[in-house]
């Protein structure tokens, strides 16, 4: 039952490693950016999906491990976009407000999820991607420029 919370442990601390933050800080701001973000809902989607194939199975393991991949990447994008010295809740706040745009992007496509119901590989291909340009655009963003994507 444990096993999927030490593989984001893992995460957390190999974001810690690249920011030099401690692992506590670091996991502080990885599940205030997740439940900013839905993460543990949309990650609930992600291991609901049926899987009636080999190749569903590949993609529904693919799709767990982007979404560490992102959460990790934002997690870093915030820590690193502030001093260690500002408090968590604000450091992800000012992170949530420079990245509106895309974050706005991200809660537009939760919406849409929750209100098709039962998710399906495309759909959560569609929702991967989005957050993948939310990730992205947060790790280049790390300079304090408004994201324009």
């Amino acid at each position: 039952a444990g096993t999927g919370h030490a593989y984001t442990l893992l995460g957390i601390v190999e974001a810690a490693d690249t920011t030099g933050q401690s692992p506590e800080r670091v996991a502080q701001v990885f599940f205030a950016i997740g439940s900013q973000l839905q993460l543990p809902w949309f990650n609930q989607q992600v291991s609901n999906l049926v899987v009636d194939n080999h190749w569903q199975a590949l993609a529904r393991e693919s799709y767990r491990d982007d979404l560490d991949w992102q959460a990790r990447t934002m997690t870093v994008a915030a820590l690193q976009s502030a001093d260690e010295s500002v408090p968590v809740e604000e450091l992800v706040d000012a992170w949530m407000e420079q990245n509106q745009q895309m974050v706005s992007r991200w809660q537009v496509m939760l919406g849409e999820l929750k209100n098709a119901g039962a998710g399906d590989y495309p759909m959560v291909a569609v929702a991967m991607r989005e957050l993948l340009d939310l990730a992205q655009a947060a790790r280049l963003n790390v300079r304090g420029e408004p994201c324009s994507s």
